[in-house]
């Protein structure tokens, strides 16, 4: 889901249908940092009220995991009604350190991971991209331990698809009203030399010749410098910009197509063809 759309509200609320359609009563936030663990708190807390309302004050706990009150970890277990844990995931990926895997009397003598995994918890991951650490990675590896009966992934930005059900992209939400403009964006972190900087700059179709410009970092001597370049189809940004990040990214198609301008980038080399637009802008 497109930024700012309401992707909080969106996963609060399907809390609340899978209670109301299937019973489900324990779910598992995560984050990926203790800024966005606040702001979800705070969401729910100005919510409550209207999630009572909608769902005929439907009975639902929600506390920030604290490695100190673990006795939450008890109640989020043994209650009837919905509970929700939100929890970081710096709070629950180190084995050795956090108290998530140590037994304590503070639930009976039990380690906390266990409780949760007997519930079977749906989990909500907030961020994915943020939260994973990789395909293998540790942050993945605490959300499998678990044993979670599913997950579900919420993000703008996704670094890895699961079963994709849901999509609401930029010209989505543009054409809904969820948002007020569409602005060029970035296809990674702009400050990072060290993954695939790309950004469409313009479309050209002049002379029956269509082109694109775009901001890339291209390798100069013994430095890096961020350089608007021209492209065609068929162009390849790893020959441009003589750098290996950005291996495959070869030019597919440009839309001139005025109110959906963009730049599609095909990967031959992947068994799936990946298509990776990287800016769509709506005037």
């Amino acid at each position: 889901m497109e930024t700012g759309t309401g992707k909080t509200y969106v996963y609060l609320r399907t809390i609340f249908e899978l209670r109301k359609r299937y019973g489900f009563t324990k779910f598992v936030i995560v984050v990926p940092s203790v800024a966005i663990k606040e702001s979800v708190y705070k969401s729910i807390e100005i919510m409550e009220e209207h999630l009572r309302n909608l769902y005929a004050n439907e009975p639902f706990e929600y506390f920030i995991y604290d490695s100190s009150k673990l006795g939450q970890v008890r109640a989020f277990a043994t209650s009837p009604h919905i509970q929700i844990m939100i929890v970081t995931v710096g709070a629950i990926n180190k084995k050795d350190v956090n108290n998530l895997y140590k037994d304590t009397e503070k639930t009976g003598g039990e380690k906390p991971i266990d409780l949760i995994r007997a519930t079977h918890p749906i989990i909500i991951v907030d961020e994915p991209q943020g939260v994973d650490s990789g395909l293998s990675g540790t942050g993945k590896a605490a959300l499998d331990a678990m044993n979670p009966l599913c997950t579900l992934r919420y993000s703008a930005t996704h670094k890895n698809l699961f079963h994709q059900v849901y999509q609401l992209d930029a010209v989505d939400a543009y054409e809904k009203k969820l948002v007020k403009q569409i602005e060029v964006a970035s296809a990674t972190i702009e400050s990072s030399q060290n993954t695939p900087y790309i950004k469409l700059i313009s479309v050209n179709n002049k002379a029956n010749r269509i082109t694109a410009k775009l901001e890339v970092d291209v390798a100069e001597k013994n430095a890096t410098i961020r350089r608007i370049v021209t492209v065609k189809a068929g162009d390849d940004l790893e020959v441009l910009t003589k750098r290996s990040v950005y291996a495959g990214y070869l030019v597919e198609n440009i839309i001139c197509r005025q109110g959906s301008e963009s730049i599609q980038f095909t990967n031959p080399s992947s068994a799936i063809n990946a298509e990776h637009i990287y800016r769509r802008c709506q005037r």
